[in-house]
């Protein structure tokens, strides 16, 4: 039996120190126009992307970017997996909030046995609870942000 290997990769659009630790394991991916990514972290502005319509897609341009430069350095043995720098996979369901020092316990690093019998692992979804003073920010300034005229 061949072993499998995860690759995971990591998006974001600001510089996160901490889970620099986990390179090679996790391979964080830059987001939009920031330069100032460390030379460990792929920058979705280079080779191959899609990086000027990060506005309006976000991660996705991540995805584009690792999909056209990276998936096919890899077997198919391996297990590549998306992240966002603030929603990581982990190693088992876990209840309540974890310290930054803590999370090299948590974090998946390695495949899980019980994954060998599927093709693709797909979290649980997750819904966010907007706060109203959110809701209405984004309401009422986005598009002022954007030169809409209201009372057009």
């Amino acid at each position: 039996m061949t072993e499998n290997k995860l690759i995971m990769f990591c998006t974001s659009h600001k510089t996160i120190t901490y889970l620099d630790k986990f390179y090679p394991s996790i391979q964080m991916v830059g987001l939009g126009n920031d330069l100032n990514f460390s030379n460990k972290w792929h920058q979705s502005s280079t080779q191959k992307n899609i990086s000027e319509k990060f506005f309006s897609y976000a991660d996705l341009v991540g995805h584009y970017y690792i999909w056209k430069n990276f998936l096919d350095k890899y077997n198919q043995d391996s297990w590549v997996g998306f992240s966002q720098y603030r929603r990581l996979w982990i190693k088992n369901k876990i209840t309540n909030d974890v310290e930054l020092n803590l999370l090299d316990r948590i974090i998946l690093t390695n495949i899980d046995e019980s994954w060998n019998e599927y093709d693709a692992i797909i979290p649980p979804a997750f819904f966010f609870r907007k706060k109203k003073k959110e809701m209405l920010k984004k309401i009422f300034f986005f598009p002022l942000k954007r030169n809409i005229n209201l009372f057009k």
